[in-house]
């Protein structure tokens, strides 16, 4: 699954996850767009974070990217679930 597509079936804002990460809001827009690549530790929190469900490795390739049609993503890892309360205490 694209990440992109994890963030909107999550009702996830950009800005949240960028926090979560530990980068902007802008760069992880790129990310997502595919006009930047992620570095390797990046790609670890993303694919620890998800649980998996966005997998890393596609971003790095290119294949991550948000590419028309979306995918359903229903259930919130417990890691992602614990940093957003984190974050919004």
């Amino acid at each position: 699954m694209n990440l992109r597509d994890y963030l909107l079936n999550l009702n996830i804002s950009q800005g949240d996850f960028a926090k979560i990460l530990g980068v902007t809001t802008s760069y992880l827009n790129s990310v997502i767009r595919g006009k930047k690549k992620p570095g390797l530790n990046l790609v670890q929190k993303i694919t620890e974070i998800t649980s998996g469900k966005v997998n890393g490795m596609d971003l790095l390739n290119g294949e991550g990217v948000h590419k028309g049609e979306t995918k359903k993503c229903k259930v919130m890892s417990s890691v992602l679930r614990k940093k957003l309360k984190e974050i919004n205490k």
